[in-house]
């Protein structure tokens, strides 16, 4: 098949890393993948033989998007045109007249806001990466359940594996990876630790990411004297090396679809304590390999939930290695290349 997949950017994130792996193993099994997107650090981790479309912009803004997606629909016969993000979908959508492909619409998030509503999600079929993303296409939207597919989020095995916490005496390893921004809160990440250290749990804590938080952050932690115990030492890849030194992997987002990171951690046998948002529950079993509070949780209530977690010996291990066990059971990205495979064979029916 001759693929393009387009999004706005390839800065690290969780929509652009699926993109990356999944243009990767289509390429290896033979497909002409193509890619398009505005600048940033996954262009260096695509295969050579994937034809690049690399806008010199940070990203496809609004002025220059509908006559960059035009050209791109009209520079080949595309069998599949791939999209990863709803304002490049519109566009796709609003400029194919003429042009014949199948526009398969990959949804990543969460979108509360309709004011698009009508030029949102109308790719010949839509694929959801959680159980949540399937029900707000359908019920929020409106879209046809028949165009909807749920292939939930998987990732590489990436290898890396957890150490054992050692003892009750051991300080907790807290860790969390992703983007330091209004969504995934580390705000609220910062005082969950503030309330462990005044109940005087040993700890130490770090968040690998980037963002335009990072030095809001950072700031905060120097005001609750927390300067020796948490680090937020910026962005780095791979960033899932961090997995081996972890006990926890502590989410606080406002906001998810189905998160690599927490796909990743559990890869790594890391227990995980995250909101109920989004299709958080596709991969966590309630004290079985994690721990979900309510979205709207005060920091001192999350930390009562990890001080749970910390009572029973061993019960970090335990919820650990069920982690892996659901890992390796649903997760896996072979099985979403072969899902999405079977969407592209459909549509080509």
């Amino acid at each position: 098949m001759q693929i393009l997949h387009i999004t706005d950017n390839l800065k690290v994130g969780g929509s652009q890393l699926v993109l990356v792996d999944l243009a990767n193993q289509q390429a290896a099994a033979g497909h002409r993948v193509a890619i398009a997107a505005g600048s940033g650090e996954l262009w260096a981790e695509l295969a050579p033989e994937i034809v690049r479309y690399e806008h010199s912009s940070e990203r496809l803004s609004r002025r220059v998007l509908l006559p960059v997606v035009r050209r791109l629909l009209k520079a080949r016969r595309w069998d599949i045109v791939h999209t990863h993000q709803r304002g490049v979908s519109s566009a796709v959508w609003l400029t194919r007249y003429g042009i014949d492909f199948a526009h398969v619409e990959h949804v990543h998030a969460i979108f509360a806001d309709q004011s698009f509503r009508r030029s949102s999600f109308r790719g010949d079929a839509l694929i959801a990466c959680g159980s949540a993303v399937a029900q707000m296409l359908i019920s929020d939207y409106g879209r046809d359940p028949h165009k909807v597919h749920t292939v939930p989020n998987g990732v590489r095995d990436h290898g890396v594996r957890r150490m054992p916490h050692t003892s009750a005496e051991t300080p907790l390893r807290i860790l969390n990876i992703g983007r330091v921004d209004e969504e995934k809160d580390p705000i609220r990440f910062v005082h969950v630790l503030a309330e462990l250290n005044d109940r005087e749990i040993p700890f130490r804590a770090t968040w690998i990411g980037d963002g335009r938080l990072l030095e809001p952050t950072r700031r905060l932690i120097e005001e609750v004297a927390l300067s020796s115990k948490v680090e937020f030492p910026g962005g780095r890849r791979p960033a899932v090396t961090a997995l081996s030194d972890a006990d926890v992997f502590l989410l606080t987002s406002t906001t998810e679809g189905l998160p690599l990171s927490v796909i990743e951690a559990a890869a790594a046998g890391c227990a995980v304590v995250a909101p109920h948002v989004g299709s958080m529950s596709d991969v966590i079993r309630q004290g079985h390999n994690g721990w979900l509070y309510p979205s709207s949780a005060r920091p001192s209530e999350i930390a009562d939930l990890l001080v749970e977690a910390l009572a029973a010996p061993g019960s970090l291990d335990r919820a650990g290695s069920h982690a892996r066990q659901v890992y390796e059971q649903k997760f896996q990205f072979s099985r979403v290349s072969k899902d999405i495979e079977r969407v592209y064979e459909q549509l080509a029916q």
